[in-house]
């Protein structure tokens, strides 16, 4: 949500005299529908398309986009699968006029709309044009760093997250090939796709990178051929992953000691279940001494005294075992206290000298 914050005030600054809006794909209800709500917008297209409308919610509460909104619902998917923009011309709801739309994704889910002054007739020829003005503003400000290069790899425009990621200018690298400029990070791993990349395949890989600045990053390269301008060129995206890879490096520290803990508590129990042994033969032991009918008087005390050492012993093996689960509970409370150290050794001799 504070992404999208912040991808609402810029684009709110850039187009604040055009209609804005901010779509996410709603699950359909049934096969026949097809709804997508609407994340954020402006006053303007609220005013164009809202206004005066019993507006229907999703399950989320979510404003559904209007049934009555003249736009064919099969190019927003169009536009979630081929990651590409589109630009049509719409009706405007209880109105003769026409308007531009420019649709791009943003995100695996997401679809940004950008509506430019209505017009009263279109040009059917020019209905799926680019506007490259308009799309500058699009290129410009993406989050991602992006370079487009044209069939032979020569970088024609990078955007300004490029500049900012690789600490360079548009100077050192316009008209610069791609290959040359990057060949110990990236460049070696493109060669070897070049053909299926210029073929029209999607190509992406993960790697490392150290900045200028000694940060080391993780980076997600996403490689793909698309239509610009009535021309083809490859566009190359650079994905800061980095955050994701430290919270997958947490997960796995935390899953190898929570195995390590699963194996030591597996051992403590292994070990608890020798230890129970011990004091139990001898409390049966000398249980059984003491039905002999010619124990002398000396001899019972005696075995009724080692029968209640090996009932403690137990006793302390057994809350042993129930700290175990105060520990993992972290529940476990340390107490202190003094010991006659003498008659500890005395009572361990005895209970191993039976």
């Amino acid at each position: 949500m504070e992404r999208l914050n912040i991808f609402k005030d810029i684009f709110g600054n850039l187009v604040n005299d055009r209609a804005f809006a901010i779509l996410k794909y709603c699950p359909p209800k049934n096969v026949f529908e097809k709804s997508f709500e609407i994340l954020t917008s402006n006053q303007i297209f609220d005013n164009l398309f809202l206004k005066n409308i019993n507006n229907e919610k999703s399950d989320s509460g979510a404003v559904l986009l209007p049934k009555d909104f003249v736009i064919d619902k099969e190019i927003f998917e169009k536009i979630l699968i081929e990651e590409n923009p589109v630009k049509e011309d719409i009706n405007i709801p209880g109105k003769n006029n026409l308007i531009e739309m420019i649709a791009f994704p943003y995100g695996n889910e997401m679809v940004v709309l950008i509506f430019n002054e209505p017009k009263e007739k279109i040009n059917i020829e020019n209905k799926n044009d680019f506007d490259s003005n308009d799309l500058k503003i699009v290129f410009e400000e993406s989050p991602e760093a992006t370079i487009l290069c044209d069939s032979d790899w020569n970088i024609k425009d990078v955007n300004k997250s490029t500049l900012d990621l690789f600490k360079t200018t548009k100077d050192k690298v316009s008209e610069k090939n791609f290959l040359d400029v990057f060949i110990g990070n990236f460049g070696k791993r493109l060669v070897r796709k070049t053909d299926s990349i210029k073929s029209g395949q999607s190509y992406s890989f993960q790697q490392t990178f150290t900045s200028k600045g000694k940060n080391k990053l993780f980076l997600e390269i996403i490689t793909k051929k698309i239509k610009h301008l009535e021309r083809h060129v490859i566009m190359i995206v650079f994905r800061d992953i980095s955050f994701r890879k430290i919270q997958e490096e947490k997960l796995k520290q935390a899953k190898q000691e929570a195995e390590k803990s699963d194996k030591l508590k597996t051992a403590f129990l292994s070990n608890m279940s020798h230890e129970i042994r011990t004091p139990m033969n001898a409390i049966l032991g000398f249980s059984d001494l003491l039905t002999d009918p010619n124990i002398t008087q000396d001899s019972q005390e005696k075995y009724i005294q080692l029968i209640n050492n090996s009932s403690n012993v137990l006793l302390t093996i057994i809350e042993d075992i129930v700290d175990i689960a105060r520990i993992e509970a972290n529940e476990i409370k340390i107490r202190k206290e003094s010991c006659n150290l003498h008659e500890l050794l005395q009572n361990i001799y005895e209970d191993f000298n039976l």
